[in-house]
């Protein structure tokens, strides 16, 4: 990964280091290698400098869309890690199912969010597996 610059004011740069269909994807890829590294630091300067050239919900939505846990799975696990936002503190569970039917505009995203431990958030994904999908999906720690 490129030392970033948090004063970097061009993110064609990262996009051009990472690809991506767009300028936005590529700054999503960017933040999400430097969660997965390990760089918070990095991280958290990189997602300031895209948000201020991003509209926010945008880049949100791009770097959460980079961590979806496949159908069938709810991941669980520090909010960094688990929608891909290296701003999160918390402890989240993010249905994979219900984040399907979601994107394909058939229901409603299932999670459960700020959470000061994950025991708290691992509760909500058991409850959430036992009420609305009868025990049929696993539940994955995500570190």
């Amino acid at each position: 990964m490129t030392n970033f610059d948090p004063d970097l004011t061009d993110l064609l740069q990262i996009t051009a280091e990472y690809g991506g269909a767009t300028p936005l994807d590529g700054a999503a890829a960017a933040i999400h290698e430097a969660i997965h590294d390990g760089d918070l630091t990095t991280a958290r300067a990189m997602f300031t400098e895209a948000a201020s050239t991003f509209d926010r919900s945008d880049l949100v939505q791009a770097l959460a869309a980079l961590t979806d846990p496949e159908p069938g799975t709810i991941a669980v696990g520090p909010g960094r890690l688990v929608f891909g936002n290296p701003l999160r503190v918390d402890f989240v569970g993010r249905c994979g199912t219900c984040n399907q039917r979601w994107r394909d505009d058939t229901g409603r995203p299932a999670v459960g969010v700020n959470y000061k431990t994950l025991r708290g958030a691992l509760g909500w994904a058991r409850e959430h597996a036992a009420e609305d999908h009868a025990n049929s999906v696993t539940i994955q720690e995500v570190a």
